[in-house]
């Protein structure tokens, strides 16, 4: 692999870096071609192109799809960030018209935000800009950070107290927990005070499958403690445990506020000082100058604080 030059530079062009950004982000060079509106053979000629340009494969084939090189990865991050800047660039003055907007959002989330603000953010994105479609994927932590550096991804929402370099966060909610119960739980039946509360059979939400969490620090701080008999990846999955069962959980007061009734759960104040969270939207450097993330990101803003 050599250097490159400017002789080399002069190679590329948008169309490129697009095919190249599109490839990286889904791994099929079928769906390149249908996003950018191009044939498949421009697509092959455009990877073709980048291959000698980069004196690297790029791009494996494989049965599912195409793997991207090492190079290609480690290419990912400058490149999708050069053409942000490129689109700002060319936007820069312009008005921002969402009703002719033609992309795919993808957003890298929890269920939690699915459940709280997705069904209006779905719905006011298919009123102001009924061209555009919106992907969640669910994945959170130093997975979600690799998607939006790699520009897999042009948002991710969740828990990020200290985002890295380079990337945005915007402030959407400050959230604290309640203990969700099934109504007709006798152990609940007076309320729910500390000694009941360590009593009872606990459901945990984990994404990474752990049986401790921010409660149980909190408990261990007034010498106190809890039984974890299960945990689950997703919030909704904790509602539906507790509704069949005698155990409990401790969940975002928002999302207990909107679906408890449904479930047929009771919310009590839990009786531990466990702190919550603050949820943030975070764009990578591929997006943090993409004038559509922006607005999306308004759009999301303003449907939390509807939900404060």
């Amino acid at each position: 692999m050599t250097d490159i030059t400017d002789v080399q530079l002069r190679r590329l062009d948008a169309t490129l870096l697009m095919v190249f950004s599109e490839a990286l982000r889904t791994g099929k060079l079928t769906v390149v071609a249908s996003r950018l509106g191009i044939t498949q053979s421009a697509v092959s000629h455009c990877v073709r192109r980048l291959r000698e340009i980069f004196d690297d494969p790029l791009f494996l084939r494989r049965p599912n799809g195409v793997e991207p090189t090492p190079r290609a990865r480690a290419l990912g991050e400058p490149l999708n960030a050069a053409l942000a800047q490129l689109r700002a660039a060319l936007e820069s003055g312009g008005v921002f018209d969402a009703t002719k907007l033609r992309r795919v959002f993808r957003v890298g989330t929890l269920d939690y935000t699915l459940a709280v603000v997705g069904p209006a953010l779905v719905g006011r994105l298919a009123r102001l800009a009924p061209e555009c479609a919106i992907v969640f994927a669910s994945v959170t932590g130093s997975q979600a950070l690799k998607r939006l550096r790699e520009g897999a991804d042009d948002l991710a929402v969740g828990v990020y107290p200290d985002p890295p370099a380079g990337m945005v966060a915007t402030p959407l909610i400050n959230e604290h927990f309640v203990t969700i119960a099934r109504q007709g739980n006798p152990a609940t039946a007076h309320g729910l005070d500390l000694d009941a509360f360590c009593r009872l059979d606990h459901v945990l939400v984990s994404g990474s499958g752990d049986l401790q969490g921010v409660v149980d620090l909190a408990l261990a701080a007034v010498n106190r403690r809890r039984r974890v008999v299960a945990s689950v990846p997703q919030f909704l999955a904790a509602f539906a445990s507790v509704a069949a069962s005698d155990v409990v959980a401790t969940v975002p007061e928002r999302l207990a506020r909107r679906y408890a009734t449904h479930f047929g759960l009771r919310a009590f104040a839990t009786p531990v000082d466990a702190p919550g969270f603050h949820l943030v939207a975070l764009r990578g450097p591929a997006s943090a100058n993409d004038r559509a993330v922006a607005w999306l990101v308004e759009i999301l803003r303003d449907e939390s604080s509807r939900r404060g």
